[in-house]
């Protein structure tokens, strides 16, 4: 018998995985996230401040991308 388990992203995890590319896609990516009402921007940034920043080189790239996907997202969201 086979047992297979199965891992998946968290909704904010994985925008948060597409914050360093910001690619268009990415963008499409999020606003489909936004749309389905599967994030908020409060808990995007906050999980951003708390678990990614101090990791990343260019802070002041993410920062602005980061408050760019909050208006986004607070846009599109139900």
């Amino acid at each position: 018998m086979w047992h297979l388990k199965l891992y998946a992203l968290e909704p904010h995890d994985l925008a948060l995985t597409k914050l360093g590319r910001d690619w268009p896609l990415d963008r499409a990516d999020l606003r489909l996230l936004a749309r389905s009402g599967l994030i908020t921007s409060e808990v995007l940034r906050r999980r951003y401040e708390e678990e990614m920043r101090s990791y990343l080189a260019n802070t002041d790239r993410h920062d602005l991308t980061i408050r760019l996907w909050s208006e986004i997202i607070d846009e599109l969201r139900p």
